[in-house]
């Protein structure tokens, strides 16, 4: 069962029902909290998505949706293709625009951009897992985010997730009580990371 959770960008956001996780504070690459909704690159770094009644909301989406916002982040980040958070920007809006292996492409640049930001492999990770089910094809991105940005605590929470999701409920219970260990118990996800504990160990 997924439950939309992801990092994302800032507080850019990622995409309403098609983002991933529940992106919420200090998981950026920038490691900044979650935002408001209007600023471009620092503010796209807080998170994507935040969890509503089940369902996914993105946080500032609507400075990402539109033709117009496309082209313009897109322009920002081909004219800048070694700064990360333009790239991820540019991702962000692909997706929330539709086109998934634009954000794909974009993130990927981000990744050879900034090979350290946990927030550009969760979310690429995020449209394979959160958008196209697949959790195989997701893991290592999960798994990536949290080997070079262990303090990105939304990496530790899809990666558990994806892992489950898998069938692989031993492998996710390792995963989050790891997770457990690193991630500080002031940030939002350590709660979320408890709460799929207590999930997985009731699974068989």
């Amino acid at each position: 069962m997924k439950k939309f959770r992801s990092a994302t960008i800032g507080v850019s956001i990622l995409i309403v029902a098609i983002l991933v996780g529940c992106g919420n504070q200090q998981n950026s690459t920038n490691n900044t909290g979650a935002a408001n909704t209007a600023n471009t690159s620092t503010t796209t770094s807080k998170n994507e998505t935040s969890l509503n009644g089940g369902k996914t909301v993105v946080v500032g989406g609507q400075n990402y949706s539109g033709k117009e916002n496309l082209k313009k982040y897109k322009d920002i980040a081909d004219k800048n293709p070694k700064n990360a958070q333009d790239l991820i920007n540019a991702a962000i809006s692909s997706r929330m625009n539709g086109d998934e292996a634009g954000a794909i492409s974009y993130y990927k640049k981000a990744i050879q951009a900034d090979p350290k930001s946990g927030l550009a492999y969760n979310n690429l990770g995020n449209i394979y897992y959160r958008d196209k089910n697949d959790a195989k094809t997701a893991l290592p991105y999960y798994k990536k985010a949290t080997e070079v940005q262990p303090s990105y605590s939304y990496g530790w929470l899809n990666l558990a997730e994806a892992q489950a999701s898998a069938g692989d409920t031993a492998t996710a219970k390792s995963t989050v009580a790891q997770g457990l260990k690193i991630v500080k118990k002031s940030d939002p996800v350590y709660k979320m990371l408890q709460s799929e504990q207590a999930t997985l160990n009731k699974s068989k």
